[in-house]
C-alpha cells in the first residue's frame, strides 16, 4: 500500500475510535461464510453444540522427535495452522524459543 494511502487510513481510524464508533478489544468477528463480510452481533443466530475434540501431531522443526500435539474442534483447518503460542514457563514449552515454535504440517 501506498505510503498516502497507509495515513489516510490509520487517520480514519483513529477519528472513528476517538468518536467512540470503534473500539479494540478481544472479541470474535462474524464473518459471513457467502458474501465474506464481518456480521454485527445483532445478525448472528448463536447455538451451543456439542463439539467433539481432535487432536493434532506436529514435529517441532528445530527439534528432532519432539512433538506438539494441538487440540481443535476444526480439524478441517489445521493444515492452514501454522503457529501456536508457547508458554515459555511451562515444563513442556520451557526448551523452546520463538525461532523453534515452527512447525511442518
Amino acid at each position: 500500500m501506498e505510503p498516502h494511502h497507509i495515513n489516510a487510513v490509520r487517520t480514519a481510524f483513529v477519528r472513528l475510535y476517538e468518536k467512540g464508533l470503534i473500539y479494540r478489544g478481544h472479541r470474535i468477528a462474524n464473518v459471513c461464510k457467502d458474501c465474506q463480510t464481518v456480521l454485527s452481533d445483532l445478525e448472528v443466530e448463536f447455538k451451543e453444540v456439542q463439539a467433539r475434540w481432535t487432536y493434532v501431531r506436529y514435529p517441532v522443526i528445530d527439534a528432532e522427535g519432539e512433538s506438539i500435539v494441538v487440540a481443535t474442534t476444526r480439524p478441517e483447518t489445521s493444515w492452514a495452522t501454522w503457529a501456536w503460542p508457547c508458554i515459555p514457563a511451562t515444563p513442556a514449552t520451557s526448551t523452546w524459543s520463538a525461532s523453534t515454535c515452527a512447525f511442518r504440517t
